[in-house]
């Protein structure tokens, strides 16, 4: 495997990073020996803001990659053939077991995750838009939704820093100050920062465009001193937040910070052994994040029913995860994306 940007290794790290602790939240419930003095299924919680950090980092992908040459139904055309192929073929998986199960009787033990109502919603990535009642199918897309939609305004978005650099940032903070505003209205009267199926698209936009701005401000942050001691250090705070559950104002900020900081370090360019061997990984990051929920709900149910503790089962869950990914990015993901890439419509549709 290889990084798919040179420029970006401490970022693709990071994504790496995200996408792990991302695993390790939803598995959390099932980490039985944990679940003793009741700390399991409460802390960790702050680990959500790792799909936040997600946003940022999209945020600086997307400008470094179309910032002054934007096609824009070539770009949405190659988002969909990254994105779409693995989140149907999850969506595909979850209704018909859902579907199978209640045919035949089994007890399926995700069975709330079957919602036909929802397929429409998901098909046209729309399950974060609160249009179903529930997590559906592969509960974890929804923010794959939520990124689809913010690529659908990226155009506008990326007039923002044309008018002026740190327009996007600000813009981002005041949508904050509203979601915060906003919050006894929102869905189930829920913490924005947790939104998911309902409404949780409205997460994305501030991390996006903070990511935006710090791409606009590329030529300060490279001068930042110390940036990978900084980095270090925003790290080991961010670690901290997780554990001690500090407030969403503190997490929002180290989440922001983090990714400012390593896309700071990246700029500086300094080669570091450690990101170099990490950052390879981050190619492996969005089927670690769609298949990981599909792994647990295949591998628990067959390792517990074959003699393995819960925690054992869901330990090795957690291992198979990233070779599952390996190959769902090799063998199926990365064919699907060129397949779609090398589509064109017909003439004589385009000149219709």
């Amino acid at each position: 495997m290889r990084s798919e940007s040179g420029l970006l290794l401490r970022l693709d790290s990071l994504r790496f990073l995200a996408a792990v602790m991302v695993v390790v939240y939803h598995f959390r419930n099932q980490w039985i020996f944990a679940s003793g003095p009741g700390w399991a299924m409460t802390q960790f919680g702050n680990m959500t803001f790792a799909v936040d950090l997600f946003f940022v980092i999209s945020g600086i992908v997307i400008s470094c990659a179309y910032e002054g040459r934007l096609d824009f139904g070539k770009f949405l055309k190659r988002r969909f053939a990254r994105l779409a192929p693995l989140h149907y073929a999850t969506l595909l998986f979850y209704f018909l077991a859902g579907f199978l199960a209640l045919a035949f009787g089994y007890s399926f033990w995700e069975a709330e995750k079957y919602r036909p109502e929802c397929v429409a919603s998901h098909l046209l990535f729309l399950q974060a838009h609160g249009l179903c009642a529930g997590h559906g199918f592969n509960h974890v897309s929804w923010s794959i939704g939520a990124e689809m939609t913010v690529y659908l305004f990226f155009p506008l978005f990326l007039k923002l820093p044309g008018i002026h650099r740190a327009l996007p940032v600000l813009i981002a903070f005041a949508w904050i100050a509203l979601l915060g505003f906003a919050e006894p209205w929102l869905p189930g009267a829920e913490p924005w920062h947790k939104l998911t199926f309902g409404l949780g698209v409205v997460r994305a936009v501030p991390g996006f465009l903070f990511g935006m701005s710090l791409w606009a401000y590329r030529d300060v942050l490279k001068r930042l001193p110390f940036a990978d001691a900084l980095l270090l250090g925003m790290l080991l705070l961010f670690g901290a937040g997780i554990v001690e559950e500090a407030g969403r104002g503190v997490m929002l900020a180290l989440t922001y910070g983090l990714a400012a900081v390593a896309f700071a370090a990246d700029q500086v360019g300094r080669e570091r052994r450690l990101p170099a061997l990490v950052a390879p990984l981050a190619t492996l990051t969005y089927g670690i994040y769609m298949l990981h929920p599909l792994v647990r709900t295949v591998g628990f149910p067959v390792l517990s029913s074959a003699g393995f503790g819960a925690n054992a089962a869901i330990a090795i869950c957690g291992l198979l995860v990233l070779p599952v990914a390996y190959g769902s990015y090799f063998w199926f993901e990365n064919p699907a994306r060129g397949w779609i890439a090398n589509l064109s419509l017909p003439r004589r549709a385009l000149a219709g």
